[in-house]
């Protein structure tokens, strides 16, 4: 068994750059666009009185209070009410919705939403083959839905259904070795369900984690239990990743499968377990829980700390380094279960200020969590906390959305897409539940990224100006071998805060003959956390004048051509990037990329990108602004 020693660093992440957008009238469930802070809001289904639902459940994701931490604070039976029914939602990189909704005409459904035909596709229906449904659903690429259901004989079973069959592929059910399931699965694009079993008709120590497709075997992923049955397993593990605490696992389109136990994180791969995170040290035994992997393989979890208050964190990892996410600290009071982590590694979660806590009020969604003894906010939290609520909010509870105001949110773990397109349920003052999407503003996906603001060229190579811009945005220049960054402004660099994906090999990072390492999506480099190796070139010790990316090897698939996430130590900066061009370019062998939509739009030739620098950046990007405002038209 490889159990791979890991390092925690903190890291803090966000979003920003705002867009002007006007209410636009769509078609059937998606009505309305209406401008938010970084953020544009369409509706996928409410319960108004045209459409057909009584109520909406929210997802599994919830404020402080709510998450079942085990302590409940003061004045927060208000907060508890409005998530009565949680039952879970997903969405998929394509657009479609997967939710739990009441008829109005009676009994539950699970529901599909497809974008493609902006109709809302019941899945299931209790009063049929089910009496009703479990918590916790998983939505695949292929628009399978996974969920829990009991039929009328009191059998309980894992199921996969979608819009284009009547019928449903069993996973696992209670007939036969399994006692019970755990609240929530996961499913991914081969059809591949990971689930957690009890099969305490055995006795107790049969606990563990599965996946199955439906053809009537089972392989034990966890191998804590003794062989049963069909299920595929030689020997009990026995290992630290033994017991396996009863919470929903999750599989990646290449078949691995993050769980957790009492003892910490695990990752499953081809019949091998390798630790994430085991640190007793750091964190409580038993707080481990709602993992979440991406087709990177990187992990996201939460956990608490090991001291007397309340100490949850979210990290990611990818098995090597642990890095901070958010966490029960300042700026924030605390933070709710059931992130969404993407395959470019961009996260959501639920998030309380320290503003507001008590009464239920200033929670919202968030992309990420500054940290407030950066150089930009110098300790000082509420500084830390503006700045959050500016550039990291999605939504929060009072803002306005659909000619009303939100009094509650929540979100689950497959909230997040690739397109970095957010959904949520939200509860309205005027009474109104809904499924809502939030969809980005230039600078806040790769897919999206803020373009230079000129360009140069010379004998020396290519550059291209960033003036005055906000830092923790995506900025994007042409395809390059390597690009070196440059500071222009009284400002420092202190963060590579995400790497494209889509890229078939790792990045070089250098401080000038200094190499940091290598790097991929969703990993993160904090200069200052290179302090010894970088010495002097360290300033202010947290921060650096230039550096390089270099190795960068273009993939014909890639929708962008070197997409990057950067901080600053002040507020906004300006800067060089400085191609260091390669031999023969590259683009998409289409000449298509994806949009928000999953439909495509055409690319600019390479050619045209390297003509006139000036003129190429502009007109990038008036076409993805055209691109936008088309889109919004639609």
């Amino acid at each position: 068994m490889k159990l791979p020693q890991t390092r925690l660093q903190t890291r803090h992440k966000s979003r920003n750059q705002r867009i002007q957008a006007g209410a636009i009238a769509l078609s059937v469930s998606i009505l309305f666009c209406s401008k938010a802070d970084a953020f544009s809001f369409y509706r996928i289904a409410d319960t108004s009185i045209t459409s057909g639902f009584s109520s909406i459940s929210p997802g599994l994701s919830t404020p402080w209070g709510t998450s079942d931490w085990g302590t409940q604070i003061l004045n927060r039976q208000d907060i508890g009410s409005a998530f009565q029914n949680q039952m879970g939602l997903a969405f998929n990189s394509k657009g479609q919705v997967a939710y739990f909704a009441q008829l109005k005409t009676g009994g539950t459904a699970l529901v599909l939403y497809d974008p493609k035909s902006k109709q809302n596709i019941n899945i299931a229906i209790t009063g049929s083959e089910f009496s009703s449904f479990n918590p916790g659903i998983s939505l695949n690429e292929n628009g399978e839905v996974a969920f829990s259901a009991v039929d009328k004989k009191g059998i309980t079973s894992i199921k996969v259904g979608n819009p284009k069959t009547t019928g449903f592929k069993t996973i696992a059910d209670t007939t036969g070795n399994f006692s019970s399931f755990a609240p929530g699965l996961s499913i991914n694009d081969s059809g591949t369900v990971a689930f957690w079993g009890n099969s305490s008709k055995y006795g107790d120590k049969y606990k563990d984690v599965y996946i199955g497709n439906g053809n009537g075997n089972l392989t034990n992923v966890s191998k804590c239990s003794p062989p049963v049955g069909p299920v595929q397993i030689l020997t009990p593990s026995n290992g630290i990743e033994c017991p396996v605490n009863a919470q929903r696992p999750s599989i990646n389109n290449k078949g691995e499968v993050a769980f957790v136990g009492d003892n910490g994180v695990f990752k499953w791969d081809a019949g091998i377990i390798y630790k994430i995170m085991s640190d007793p040290y750091t964190y409580k035994n038993g707080s481990y829980h709602d993992p979440n992997i991406n087709d990177l393989g990187r992990v996201s979890y939460g956990a608490w700390r090991n001291v007397s208050y309340n100490s949850a964190n979210l990290l990611t990892s990818d098995g090597n380094t642990n890095y901070l996410i958010a966490g029960n600290t300042l700026p924030l009071h605390s933070i709710g279960r059931s992130a969404s982590i993407n395959n470019q590694g961009e996260m959501a979660f639920i998030g309380e200020p320290w503003t507001g806590y008590r009464d239920g009020q200033g929670y919202g969604i968030f992309s990420g969590m500054p940290d407030y003894m950066s150089p930009t906010y110098g300790g000082d939290s509420q500084k830390a906390l503006a700045d959050m609520l500016k550039r990291d909010k999605v939504i929060a509870v009072g803002d306005p959305l659909l000619n009303s105001t939100v009094v509650a949110l929540s979100m689950d773990r497959e909230s997040r897409n690739d397109q970095d397109q957010i959904t949520f349920w939200a509860k309205l003052a005027n009474g109104i539940q809904g499924i809502f999407r939030a969809d980005p503003s230039p600078g806040d996906s790769q897919w999206n990224p803020l373009m230079p603001t000129s360009g140069t060229t010379g004998k020396n190579g290519t550059l291209w100006s960033f003036i005055n811009t906000p830092g923790r945005v995506w900025f994007d220049p042409i395809p390059a071998e390597g690009f070196n960054f440059k500071m222009t402004s009284d400002s420092l660099f202190t963060e590579i805060m995400n790497f494209p994906a889509n890229f078939t090999k790792p990045f070089l990072v250098k401080v000038k003959d200094i190499l940091l390492g290598e790097f991929t999506a969703g990993d993160k480099v904090k200069f200052s956390d290179y302090s010894y190796e970088l010495a002097d070139l360290l300033k202010d010790g947290f921060g650096v004048q230039e550096f390089t990316i270099s190795g960068i090897s273009v993939d014909p698939s890639s929708p962008t051509a070197f997409p990057i996430k950067l901080d600053f130590s002040t507020e906004t900066a300006s800067f060089d990037m400085i191609a260091i061009l390669s031999k023969t370019e590259t683009t998409p062998s289409d000449g298509h990329r994806p949009n928000f939509d999953g439909n495509e739009e055409e690319v600019p030739e390479p050619t045209t990108m390297l003509g006139t620098l000036l003129f190429g950046a502009i007109a990038a990007k008036i076409k993805r602004q055209r691109a936008l405002a088309k889109k919004a038209a639609n």
